[in-house]
C-alpha cells in the first residue's frame, strides 16, 4: 500500500512544476521576461543575417587591381610606348566597376596600338588596342600624310616630345631666306595641331595633310623651325600673326600742345606699330 500511495505523489510534483511556470507566465513580470528573452534571440538572428548578407555583399565588390591611363594614351600610340613611358597606373577597383576587358597586366597590350583615345583616369582595356603591324601606316588615308623633319633638341622640344603630342610650329625666316621679301628676319605661324607620330632623336615623324607637309618641308630647308607644345585636352588658339623686329617695337607717343583762342587744344600722334 506504501508503493501505490507514493506513485501519484510524483506525478503530483510534476504537474506542480507545469503548473507554476504556466502561472509565472500568466503574471506581468512572467510577460516582461518571456518578451525580453523572445527579443534577444530575435536580435542574435537579425545579426547573424546581418553579417551573412555583408559578406555575400563583400565578395562581389572585392577589389581589383586594373590599369587606369595616367595620361592621354592617344590613338596610335603603341603599347610598347605606353609601358616605357608608364602611361598607366594599377588601381584597386570594385569588381562590380570593373569594364569588360579591362586590362590588368601591361604584357596584355605591349605588342598592339592605340585605337582610340584613352583619357586620363579611365580604365584600360583590350578593346583600346589592337594588334596593328605598322603604327604609322595604320593611320594614314586620304589626305593625311607622314613627313620626317630634322630638327636640333631645342628647337625640336626633342628631349620632352613622345608619340601622340601636339604641336605648333613656327618657321624663323633670316634676312635672306628665300621665305621674306622684305629682308628683315620674321618669325612665322606655319602650322597648328600636328600630331608626332615618333620621335627619333634628331628628327621627328609628323602626321600632317598634303598641303601642311609641303610647307614643313619648303620651312625645313629655308627656316628655323620652332616646335611648341600644345595641351593634351582643351588647347584654344589665338589669331595668328608674324613676328619681326618692327613688331617688337613698342608703340611710341608724341604729345604737342597748340594754344587757340579758345583756351588750347592736345595733339597726340603715333608713330610706330604694336
Amino acid at each position: 500500500m506504501e508503493a501505490v500511495n507514493q506513485r501519484p505523489a510524483a506525478g503530483a510534483k510534476k504537474r506542480s512544476a507545469s503548473d507554476s511556470f504556466k502561472q509565472f507566465v500568466s503574471t506581468r513580470r512572467g510577460a516582461y521576461t518571456i518578451a525580453a528573452v523572445t527579443a534577444t534571440l530575435a536580435g542574435l538572428v537579425l545579426l547573424v543575417f546581418i553579417n551573412r548578407y555583408k559578406d555575400d555583399v563583400n565578395a562581389g565588390l572585392a577589389p581589383a587591381p586594373v590599369l587606369i591611363a595616367d595620361r592621354l594614351i592617344p590613338r596610335g600610340t603603341s603599347g610598347a610606348e605606353v609601358v616605357t613611358q608608364k602611361l598607366f597606373k594599377p588601381v584597386a577597383v570594385a569588381e562590380e566597376n570593373i569594364r569588360p576587358g579591362a586590362v590588368t597586366q601591361a604584357a596584355q597590350i605591349s605588342a598592339n596600338v592605340a585605337v582610340r583615345n584613352v583619357l586620363p583616369g579611365q580604365q584600360i582595356t583590350t578593346a583600346d588596342f589592337a594588334a596593328v603591324g605598322d603604327p604609322i601606316r595604320s593611320r594614314l588615308a586620304k589626305r593625311e600624310r607622314a613627313i620626317q623633319i630634322p630638327v636640333d633638341a631645342i628647337h625640336g622640344l626633342l628631349r620632352v616630345l613622345r608619340p601622340g603630342d601636339r604641336v605648333d610650329i613656327l618657321a624663323a625666316f633670316n634676312a635672306t631666306s628665300a621665305g621674306t621679301a622684305t629682308g628683315t628676319p620674321t618669325l612665322e605661324p606655319l602650322v597648328r595641331d600636328i600630331r608626332i607620330m615618333s620621335n627619333l632623336g634628331s628628327s621627328v615623324i609628323l602626321e600632317t595633310t598634303d598641303q601642311q607637309g609641303a610647307k614643313l618641308a619648303f620651312a625645313a630647308d629655308n627656316a628655323k623651325l620652332w616646335f611648341m607644345l600644345r595641351p593634351p585636352i582643351g588647347a584654344t588658339d589665338s589669331k595668328p600673326s608674324s613676328v619681326s623686329q618692327d613688331s617688337l617695337k613698342q608703340f611710341e607717343l608724341t604729345v604737342t600742345s597748340e594754344e587757340t583762342d579758345n583756351g588750347g587744344s592736345v595733339t597726340i600722334t603715333g608713330k610706330g606699330t604694336e
